[in-house]
């Protein structure tokens, strides 16, 4: 350990949101929901601009297009992306930032901003080609805990496993 602390070593942008995401991963299964979506939204964050970087898009962007899309469909007023973002990230941004003259206190679900964080997370990883180690576990935990209440069957890929 004493060589990791003393030198310094040159990561890419890649390998350190790797890292977050899975000790996001593991923050999550051990059920330290604030900690994992705080971590979650770091990895988010970067692998997102390095999809922009490449010219693609990142899971936030599909979801804010389709939250343009719903509204369309629903009749209501539009509204800018920047309003989208802020409801998409408005837990990852209470447990993280604090504005003055805001309340210090809001009501919000740690573990299911956590779990749509991780989520965006996890896709946004997949169209980068990045490997997580404990990709598999999540998965796992995601179609033991979320898949089989909502009685849905994983997603098979022609290999006969389910997909990451």
């Amino acid at each position: 350990m004493g060589d990791r602390i003393k030198h310094t070593r040159r990561l890419g942008k890649k390998t350190i949101a790797r890292q977050q995401l899975e000790d996001s991963i593991e923050l999550f299964l051990e059920h330290r929901f604030v900690s994992s979506l705080t971590l979650a939204g770091a990895a988010e964050e970067l692998l997102k601009q390095l999809l922009h970087s490449r010219g693609l898009l990142s899971t936030a962007d599909d979801e804010v297009a389709m939250r343009h899309y719903m509204r369309l469909l629903a009749g209501k007023p539009s509204v800018t992306d920047s309003y989208l973002y802020s409801s998409i990230y408005e837990g990852r941004n209470h447990a993280k930032h604090h504005t003055p003259k805001k309340p210090e206190v809001n009501a919000f679900s740690p573990f299911s901003e956590a779990f749509m964080m991780l989520q965006r997370a996890m896709f946004d990883a997949k169209r980068l080609g990045l490997r997580i180690s404990n990709g598999a576990r999540y998965q796992s935990w995601y179609e033991q805990t979320i898949l089989s209440k909502l009685k849905v069957q994983p997603e098979v890929s022609a290999s006969g496993r389910s997909s990451d």
